[in-house]
């Protein structure tokens, strides 16, 4: 039997993310999701339905706070500081 690879089919609706794959219901706890690539994996998460959570030890920017009402999820943030 041949085993060429075959490119994956997508559908009709392959830009839809809640098609393909949806995270409605569930919660995603982000580490260092304050900004910077943390903060783009949380924007993806909530795109595909999770509320967001994110643990970080700064502050997050003002683009997590747009999570919420952009994509409809819920969000929170928490910072964590450590003492010696």
């Amino acid at each position: 039997m041949d085993r060429v690879s075959k490119p994956f089919n997508m559908g009709e609706d392959a830009n839809t993310n809640e098609s393909q794959f949806s995270l409605k219901d569930r919660t995603a706890l982000i580490t260092g999701g304050a900004r910077g690539c943390g903060l783009a994996f949380a924007e993806g998460l909530a795109e595909a339905g999770a509320d967001v959570a994110i643990f970080d030890v700064i502050p997050p920017v003002e683009a997590f706070f747009e999570i919420e009402k952009k994509f409809g999820v819920k969000t929170a943030h928490y910072l964590y500081v450590y003492h010696t």
